[in-house]
């Protein structure tokens, strides 16, 4: 199997999110449309894993958890995947339709590391944000494109404050490829917090 290289902005995105792990419990990276999202998020699931955390990736359409979970795949680990017609396996990793892991909260082991699809859904009382709450000690890693989204929609205990890292701008604003690319995306954080707050929490499970 050919070594999954990652760009060195999706590195940088990786250590901003694990500086930010120490500190909150629950962060949100923005990034935009070809940023290379799903592979950020497979590193994300070796490091943990590779520390023996239990994993879980939520994501709501059928396509994303296909693509997913053949991310987690390349990435050397085997996923359970939480849809229906699937038996699970008791396996570190998971990858879950939100609507068929919400119907088996009681049923799931509790996850050490959510990382969620497209955020922007994460609004307190939703189904996104039952099953956050279900697993107040999981850390949560949340990915989107939208952080006007999860802006508007960041509010009680799903809030969320943006704060801008160096280039972060919309990828369809840039020419020349990869390499111009690499300077817009996923440098955008945001810290989520929920109305306790969120103090240091160590150790954190990503990688």
């Amino acid at each position: 199997m050919t070594p999954i290289v990652l760009r060195d902005y999706q590195q940088q995105l990786l250590a901003d999110l694990r500086a930010a792990l120490k500190v909150h419990r629950r962060v949100c990276a923005v990034m935009p449309t070809g940023a290379g999202k799903g592979q950020t998020i497979g590193a994300i699931v070796q490091g943990a894993a590779g520390k023996g955390r239990r994993v879980l990736v939520l994501a709501h359409r059928a396509e994303r958890i296909e693509q997913l979970s053949g991310t987690v795949r390349a990435w050397g680990l085997e996923p359970d995947v939480i849809t229906p017609g699937h038996r699970l396996q008791s396996r570190q990793v998971a990858v879950g339709s939100v609507q068929t892991v919400a119907r088996r909260l009681e049923c799931l082991p509790p996850p050490d590391l959510i990382i969620q699809d497209e955020a922007n859904h994460l609004v307190a009382g939703n189904v996104w944000g039952r099953i956050i709450e279900a697993w107040p000690e999981a850390h949560l890693i949340g990915k989107t494109r939208h952080p006007g989204a999860t802006r508007r929609q960041g509010a009680g205990r799903g809030g969320r404050r943006l704060f801008r890292g160096p280039g972060a701008r919309p990828l369809g604003r840039l020419a020349g490829g990869a390499g111009l690319a690499g300077q817009a995306a996923g440098l955008l954080l945001a810290r989520c917090q929920n109305q306790q707050g969120a103090g240091p929490r160590t150790p954190t499970p990503h990688g």
